[in-house]
């Protein structure tokens, strides 16, 4: 029953390599060419607006469909939408910044690096370096370190082998095994397996992926997280464990909603919080091929929990204690509720078709 498929299925590799890639290439590098004829006068800003908005619909489109219509298991089809998302956000940024510095420049205000930013190459140096805001410039370091680059490699296989034992010799087998368990039984079996997990890909994440990223494009500015675990409410947990996520939603969400469309400081920070739970909601439904809007609900839920958090933030002890016990329940509830459903729909349903939850 709780069998595990550990490679793609037929033929997917190469949807992948030879069918993907370049449509999604293709759309990122719209960003650039639509800010080109919006700099040359070609195209209105009411036009650069609608293509850009269509072109970065499309990309996320394109990367849902693609996951869904090949079936890929759930590492391959997380990746590819995070990645997809990722693009999204950098996409937007470019041409949003490029638009206000090219709307100042006509208004003869001094505009620092502009135009001259708007070149093919410093695109691509974008896309590629850990960052989601765009700038002219950046900062940048002393340049490429192999030692180092070499040790963040082999930390992030090393963390990748530890977590694929941990999910296929423990985590996947308890969760198959969840829907015959008690609740309490269940939760209490993945605790701190989902905690290590969590661990685990964070390391992984903003610790190798982001310092390898800016090792290749010998990027300065490194720090891609704060000191999450010291959080008293989620409010502060939220500005600090993902960085390079929270620039963007702050700048280009929360400020640009009440700069723009003038909307209070209350249904801005709703509004980033709602945007934020359905990308989220996003990459696992199309990972489990289901929908259920459990993160999504877990997520709004911090907004009462921020509020509720401010009666006792002075007693940082306490309030870190009632943190560090909401994100040890959280996610093995998170996994619990997916996982029971994965197992309820293909191995205890009549009309079940044992399909095997996969991991690559």
């Amino acid at each position: 029953m709780c069998s595990i498929s550990f490679w793609l299925p037929s033929g997917a590799s190469n949807a992948w390599s030879l069918g993907s890639r370049k449509p999604l290439s293709s759309c990122f590098c719209r960003a650039y060419h639509l800010h080109l004829l919006y700099l040359r006068g070609r195209i209105s800003r009411r036009a650069l607006l609608f293509l850009q908005h269509l072109t970065q619909s499309a990309a996320i489109g394109y990367a849902v469909c693609s996951c869904l219509y090949n079936a890929w298991p759930i590492i391959p089809a997380a990746f590819v939408q995070m990645i997809a998302v990722v693009q999204f956000m950098k996409m937007h940024s470019y041409s949003s910044t490029n638009m206000n510095f090219c709307d100042d420049m006509r208004q003869g205000k001094q505009t620092l690096g502009y135009p001259e930013n708007v070149t093919l190459r410093n695109f691509c140096d974008y896309l590629f370096c850990p960052v989601l805001v765009y700038e002219p410039m950046y900062r940048r370091g002393g340049g490429f370190r192999p030692t180092y680059f070499v040790f963040k490699l082999f930390s992030m296989v090393g963390a990748m082998v530890v977590m694929y034992l941990a999910c296929t010799s423990y985590l996947i087998p308890t969760m198959m095994r969840s829907p015959s368990m008690s609740i309490t039984e269940a939760i209490f079996s993945l605790v701190f397996p989902f905690l290590f997990l969590d661990i685990l890909i964070f390391y992984i994440l903003f610790e190798c992926i982001c310092n390898l990223a800016a090792e290749i494009t010998n990027f300065a500015n490194r720090n891609f997280y704060d000191d999450w675990w010291n959080s008293t409410n989620w409010d502060e947990y939220s500005r600090k464990w993902n960085k390079p996520v929270h620039r963007f939603l702050l700048r280009h969400v929360y400020m640009e909603t009440q700069q723009r469309y003038k909307w209070s400081h209350q249904t801005a920070a709703f509004a980033t919080f709602l945007f934020s739970a359905l990308l989220h909601e996003m990459i696992l439904a199309v990972c489990f091929r289901f929908v259920r809007l459990y993160l999504f609900g877990l997520m709004l839920l911090q907004l009462p929990l921020i509020a509720l958090g401010r009666f006792y933030r002075h007693k940082k002890m306490v309030a870190n204690a009632i943190f560090w016990a909401c994100l040890m329940l959280g996610p093995p509830l998170l996994g619990l509720a997916y996982g029971r459903e994965w197992a309820q729909i293909h191995f205890y349903n009549a009309h079940a078709d044992h399909q095997p939850l996969r991991l690559f």
